[in-house]
């Protein structure tokens, strides 16, 4: 039989890359043209939610978020526009709590995933709705409560 011309695709080409380490967060450190998994981005943003330190979560949402970033939530009077309002708006006293993200799904440049935060206040839950730029940074984050 005759074969096709071209590259060869291997189909273990799009693991999740579990088995890689995570890359520093200091952009300085990051490899020219780095593009983290997206699993890489939803923990990050989810550590940036509950992190108590400022300088470590400044890291983790300049990692996962693009610098262009929207936030809105019902948390929020309105949108919350940019890297440095998004760690501001995140180490308010009432963000505090525990925040986790359940498993994600995608469509092109859109994920979603169900998320939970636990507080003083009792348990909220609702889902993330997120557009993602080109190296797979969140650009704009919608959180919908349950």
């Amino acid at each position: 039989s005759p074969r096709r011309a071209g590259p060869r695709r291997r189909a273990t080409a799009f693991r999740n890359g579990a088995d890689r380490p995570i890359p520093p967060l200091h952009s300085a450190t990051l490899p020219m043209g780095y593009r983290p998994d997206l699993d890489t981005t939803l923990r990050r943003y989810a550590e940036a939610w509950n992190t108590e330190d400022p300088d470590a979560r400044w890291a983790l949402i300049h990692a996962c978020a693009a610098p262009e970033v929207t936030y809105l939530g019902s948390e929020s009077d309105r949108p919350v526009e940019g890297q440095a309002a998004m760690v501001a708006f995140l180490g308010m006293p009432d963000s505090g709590g525990a925040f986790e993200l359940g498993p994600h799904s995608t469509h092109h440049h859109w994920v979603r995933a169900p998320w939970r935060r636990v507080s003083a206040n009792g348990i909220t839950t609702g889902l993330l709705v997120a557009e993602l730029d080109r190296q797979n940074r969140l650009h704009r984050i919608l959180h919908f409560m349950d």
